[in-house]
């Protein structure tokens, strides 16, 4: 994608597909359903650890990129929690501690794995993996 950007200006930057990316989880309010508000977290999730490891293991301009972006969220997320709901208030918190983690001491950190996904149906559980 960087060097995309270098033989088309008109194509989107990695920065501006990150900044894309986060105002469509991160950035977002909290959803006032508990289940939607869940699916936000889990979104939230699968963004920050994929950013983290292209943060982790990318080329250098990648790493500059994706590094800062990091540091950016990292900065919002300390700054203003969530106001009311304690599970995202732990979420962001735990964000935090995750990107401290992985800054602190990159080679050793150690992603965590995906849980396998369960099966819904219109809400109910139909199985657990």
């Amino acid at each position: 994608m960087v060097a995309n950007r270098t033989l088309d200006a008109s194509a989107p930057s990695l920065g501006e597909v990150i900044d894309t990316l986060m105002g469509s989880v991160w950035k977002q309010a909290v959803p006032a359903d508990a289940y939607f508000a869940e699916l936000q977290r889990v979104a939230d999730n699968a963004v920050l650890y994929n950013l983290m490891s292209l943060a982790a293991s990318a080329t250098p301009q990648v790493h500059a990129v994706a590094s800062l972006k990091i540091e950016r969220l990292r900065a919002r997320l300390a700054k203003t929690p969530p106001v009311g709901k304690k599970s995202h208030v732990a979420h962001f918190k735990l964000a935090v501690r995750e990107i401290d983690r992985l800054f602190a001491d990159p080679p050793k950190y150690v992603f965590p794995e995906p849980a396998p996904m369960p099966l819904w149906n219109d809400r109910q559980l139909l199985w657990r993996g």
